[in-house]
């Protein structure tokens, strides 16, 4: 009998950059918070505090300096060490975004741009079905340059 597996639970996914600007931006105690995620070290603080200016670049130091020494880091543990520091509002508020699912929301869709105008989209189409036609999919090496000095 198979077994069913359980999708990974948000709490477990590792804090994206985005996120972790946007849902950390109350909190001003950063050096007392990064201390308390694991992998992270008195002397990492002093040296971003040294690289980085502002409390919201030196958070994001920190996120960068944490994900590098310690990649398993995941939401728990952003969420422990929060409530170690008595941020204890801000860590529900994190915990009930990531049940909500919200870390798997995209702030916005990436934007796609139209063709410019002075491109026909139907010479356009003969080009690409003249090359699909003309060559196996796996053997088309036409770049879009070459594609833009036929048009």
């Amino acid at each position: 009998m198979a077994s069913s597996s359980t999708p990974p639970s948000p709490l477990d996914s590792s804090p994206r950059e985005d996120l972790w600007a946007e849902w950390l931006e109350p909190l001003t105690k950063w050096q007392t918070f990064g201390l308390y995620l694991p992998g992270i070290k008195q002397k990492d603080i002093d040296k971003i505090e040294e690289d980085k200016t502002g409390v919201e670049s030196r958070k994001m130091g920190l996120w960068t300096k944490w994900t590098g020494v310690y990649p398993p880091g995941t939401w728990t543990d952003v969420i422990s060490a929060l409530k170690r520091l008595k941020e204890n509002a801000l860590a529900a508020d994190i915990e009930e975004r990531l049940r909500k699912g919200k870390v798997f929301e995209i702030k916005s869709p990436p934007a796609v741009a139209p063709p410019p105008p002075s491109v026909d989209i139907n010479k356009l189409r003969q080009i690409i079905t003249e090359v699909i036609r003309t060559n196996s999919l796996h053997s088309i090496k036409c770049d879009v340059k070459t594609l833009l000095i036929r048009l």
